[in-house]
This record gives C-alpha cells, sequence and structure tokens, in this order.
C-alpha cells in the first residue's frame, strides 16, 4: 500500500512538472507566462542633444505606466490608484496621449552627460519597456 501510495506521488509530480515546462515553451513570452498584450512600435527612442520629440504607438489597449527610471532615480506606480498619464523631469515630458499613444518630448541636453529614462508598461501580467536616450551636448 506504501508503495502503490509512493508511486501516485512521483507520477503526480512528473505530470505537474511536464505541464509546468509545457506552460514555458514559447519563447515569446515573457517569463514564460504572458504574451505580448501591448505591442510596442519600437522599444527604443533614440535623440540628439537638440530639443525635439518622438512618439510610439501600441496595439494594445488597458497598458499603464509601471515603473520609470530616470537617470538612475527610479519611480515606482504600480501600486497607485488612479491611472498616471504624464511625467515630467527637467529633460523629459512623458505623455499617454490617449490608449495607444506615448508621446516623448526632450529640453535641449546642455550636461555634458548621456541622458536615460527606462519607462515600464504594464498591461494584464505582461510587463514591456522602453529606453529613451538622449545623447550629450558636444
Amino acid at each position: 500500500m506504501r508503495r502503490k501510495k509512493l508511486i501516485n506521488v512521483v507520477f503526480a509530480t512528473i505530470v505537474f512538472l511536464t505541464f509546468m515546462d509545457a506552460g514555458c515553451s514559447d519563447k515569446n513570452e515573457v517569463e514564460g507566462r504572458y504574451k505580448d498584450n501591448i505591442h510596442l512600435s519600437k522599444k527604443n527612442v533614440d535623440f540628439n542633444a537638440k530639443a525635439s520629440s518622438d512618439v510610439i504607438t501600441t496595439k494594445g489597449e488597458g497598458w499603464k505606466f509601471d515603473v520609470i527610471t530616470d537617470n538612475d532615480v527610479r519611480t515606482d506606480y504600480s501600486n497607485e490608484k488612479e491611472e498616471i498619464k504624464d511625467y515630467s523631469s527637467d529633460w523629459i515630458t512623458v505623455t499617454k496621449a490617449d490608449e495607444k499613444t506615448i508621446k516623448f518630448e526632450v529640453q535641449e541636453n546642455k550636461t555634458g552627460k548621456q541622458r536615460i529614462l527606462y519607462l515600464a508598461l504594464f498591461n494584464w501580467g505582461y510587463s514591456d519597456l522602453i529606453t529613451v536616450t538622449q545623447e550629450k551636448a558636444e
């Protein structure tokens, strides 16, 4: 009886691990669980040192700003009750213009240092990352 119980436990463990592994086999899934439901038009925005603007579009709806890291200063919006639609600092403004458009506007970079902003978006278990870089002034 003991042996039969042990065999059942081993069998159940093998079946469980097989299903867990099968759920992680799609290379297009983040962390092996969720498929891209944001569909960014691009994941990198590169600016020269001049003032400028750019737009990224999405195919997905319902996403929100999750975490923003602006030149090593991290701001976490994941627990905010109300959706954050704008972010501004001394060099960049990021706006969720509508459900499918993110606008970026940068000021002229006179600092002599490259500026970098990481914008993490989140939608129903899926996270995506946009990297915004502005070159230093020459």
